[in-house]
């Protein structure tokens, strides 16, 4: 319901609710809310996805657990890949492969 996070110098509780999207950014997991807020939060993607399993997020790719109402869109990015596009905007390009791109399309259409 709520995650611990660290944003400029404070921690509080921030509602998974309020949460576009996790990124991996080098050693940190940032929570990037939907106003574009980054958020530290204190632990890896690996362990919100199992944390969060069943709910509202898929794992994308290896940096990056996304809420579905943060995928603006999707296309083709070759090789059964989807490119997605997030709003608020990742930083980097966001792949989700071809062996999880038909669970993806699955994920959206629940």
């Amino acid at each position: 319901e709520r995650l611990l996070v660290r944003h400029k110098g404070a921690q509080r509780a921030l509602p998974v609710r309020e949460i576009a999207y996790f990124r991996a950014d080098d050693k940190l997991t940032l929570a990037i809310d939907h106003s574009g807020a980054e958020h530290i939060v204190e632990r890896t993607l690996g362990q919100l996805e199992r944390d969060l399993e069943g709910g509202d997020f898929f794992r994308a790719c290896r940096g990056y657990l996304v809420h579905a109402s943060a995928v603006a869109s999707f296309r083709s990015g070759g090789r059964g890949r989807l490119e997605l596009t997030l709003e608020p905007r990742a930083p980097d390009e966001v792949l989700v492969s071809q062996e999880n791109a038909a669970a993806f399309r699955a994920f959206l259409d629940r």
